[in-house]
């Protein structure tokens, strides 16, 4: 795991295979929200942005985007501003059109 500062209210985690499946997770299911990513990725989120401890109320954004070898980036913004990408791969026109539906 490595983790990269973007500005003052957004990190980027950089986490591979193995840092996933250490946490008995499998990448894919990583993004799918289950008790146990959710609670990996509440304390991924601490441990990267520790001043997200001292307001619980803050917004706080999470996106976790593939990487080819089996891990992932997961972009953490806090405060206003929205600088975090938003990334969806769709297969089909029907997949196209129930994304932006959501």
């Amino acid at each position: 795991m490595h983790t990269e500062r973007i500005d003052g209210t957004a990190v980027k985690v950089f986490l591979t295979g193995r840092d996933i499946r250490a946490a008995g997770l499998s990448p894919a299911g990583l993004a799918v929200k289950t008790p146990r990513s959710e609670e990996f990725l509440k304390k991924l989120t601490l441990r990267a942005v520790p001043e997200s401890r001292k307001s619980s109320a803050a917004r706080m954004t999470v996106d976790v985007v593939p990487t080819g070898d089996d891990g992932c980036v997961v972009y953490i913004s806090t405060g206003k501003e929205e600088k975090v990408p938003f990334l969806i791969t769709v297969t089909g026109l029907d997949g196209l059109i129930r994304a932006c539906l959501i």
